[in-house]
């Protein structure tokens, strides 16, 4: 449940991070599309609950095409295709079988893959931003 998150992360349980959990865990979305989804909520709640969530690690961001997108931090990790917005899952995390990484011990971590997908290489309008 949305609540056991919040409350693993000892983070209060309110109506608006109930909700803009609750959609971020079904979609990347901007931050003009979650002030959109939610009018009911003002924007300066919607910017500091997203700020909290990423300082917990509960969400990530990444930017595509000049944007920047939130995403539910599942440990599911996406190639990020800059031309198409194109996301490709990894089939497992290249992290997960490494505990100690160059004598380093990852206790957590986020990780993304920003590249040119296949189709977009084999077309003529490839747009590098």
């Amino acid at each position: 449940m949305i609540e056991d998150i919040l409350r693993r992360h000892n983070i209060k349980v309110t109506p608006s991070r109930l909700e803009v959990l609750s959609v971020l865990q079904k979609d990347d979305l901007t931050i003009k599309d979650i002030i959109k989804k939610f009018s009911n909520i003002d924007a300066s709640t919607i910017y500091r609950t997203l700020e909290l969530f990423l300082e917990k690690n509960i969400v990530n961001k990444y930017i595509s095409a000049n944007k920047i997108y939130y995403t539910y931090n599942n440990h599911i990790h996406y190639l990020y295709c800059i031309n198409c917005n194109k996301k490709i899952k990894l089939d497992k995390c290249p992290f997960d079988t490494q505990q100690n990484f160059y004598d380093f011990l990852i206790v957590e971590h986020t990780l993304t893959l920003r590249g040119i997908c296949k189709n977009c290489q084999n077309s003529q309008n490839v747009k590098l931003s």
